[in-house]
């Protein structure tokens, strides 16, 4: 699986496992162990579940320029999740949203 990844001044780099295809957005993390300075850009997405998962994660949604326009922290097993405005979103283990320092209204610059 391919990976991006985002710089952040001060806490280092961000690798984002790319979600591209319809069965590897449908599935996200499900079944997947990362760490905390990983995390999975599901591309193009507007709504999340995390049915048969283990764990909760955050999400965090962007729209087409990487604006972050949404942030869903601490979502548990069983739930969903949307945002109407999002066209891309990126899974992260709980509270790693918060560590990074992602901000609505912010914009991140991914490479890779």
């Amino acid at each position: 699986m391919k990976s991006v990844f985002i710089s952040i001044e001060g806490k280092g780099e961000l690798e984002l496992l790319m979600a591209n295809s319809w069965w590897s957005r449908l599935r996200g993390l499900l079944g997947r162990v990362i760490s905390p300075s990983q995390g999975m850009l599901i591309t193009p997405c507007r709504s999340v579940h995390t049915m048969w998962m283990s764990y909760s994660i955050d999400v965090v949604y962007l729209d087409k320029e990487n604006r972050i326009v949404a942030i869903k922290r601490d979502l548990k097993p069983w739930k969903l999740s949307a945002c109407s405005e999002a066209y891309n979103l990126i899974e992260l283990l709980a509270g790693q949203a918060e560590f990074w320092g992602f901000k609505e209204g912010n914009t991140i610059e991914i490479s890779g």
